[in-house]
């Protein structure tokens, strides 16, 4: 099953990523040119935060956050101090291969990887708001804003932007501002 999360990793880069998960395993697939993509090509563990989805909209934007850090024999690795819960992940495999679409070609990389520790962090998660999914699907397109046509975008951000206006918070709605592509 894929669950959406944010990777920490090397010196405080957060990242939102479609995690899947089975049995022992969590695989990660990362596109080249990102900070995470570097740090895991290099780095022999990461963190999975489990966070509220509003943090993992927010986490799209930059790498500014509120972390604490893991001591992993002597490493420290950065984790984000509102998570619900983190993993610490070791990486087992790297595998880069190159992917070709519509918008051309990239390198991917699929990194296998096993829980070796995990620590819930806050037990006080909120109910479910439409508006947190909302703003996941606005950052899923600001990600991808180089890859899908102006207009499919901002017909996107239109509907989201109702729903998010509807039943969200001060806070959903500035951050899906800031996602408006």
């Amino acid at each position: 099953m894929k669950y959406e999360v944010v990777i920490t990793s090397g010196n405080s880069n957060q990242a939102p990523i479609g995690a899947f998960f089975k049995g022992d395993f969590v695989t990660l697939h990362l596109y080249g040119g990102s900070h995470t993509f570097e740090n895991l090509q290099k780095d022999g563990f990461y963190i999975l935060n489990t966070c509220s989805p509003y943090l993992i909209a927010k986490s799209v934007l930059d790498d500014a956050g509120d972390y604490e850090y893991l001591d992993n024999d002597g490493i420290k690795i950065p984790y984000l101090k509102d998570s619900y819960k983190i993993e610490l992940i070791e990486i087992k495999s790297r595998k880069i291969v190159e992917t070709k679409n519509e918008f051309g070609s990239s390198k991917l990389m699929i990194v296998e990887g096993k829980p070796i520790f995990e620590k819930i962090l806050n037990c006080n998660t909120s109910a479910y708001n439409r508006a947190d999914g909302a703003v996941v699907e606005m950052a899923v397109l600001y990600s991808r804003k180089n890859m899908i046509s102006k207009e499919e975008i901002n017909d996107e951000i239109t509907r989201l932007m109702k729903i998010i206006k509807k039943v969200g918070s001060k806070n959903h709605i500035e951050l899906a501002k800031k996602l408006g592509v």
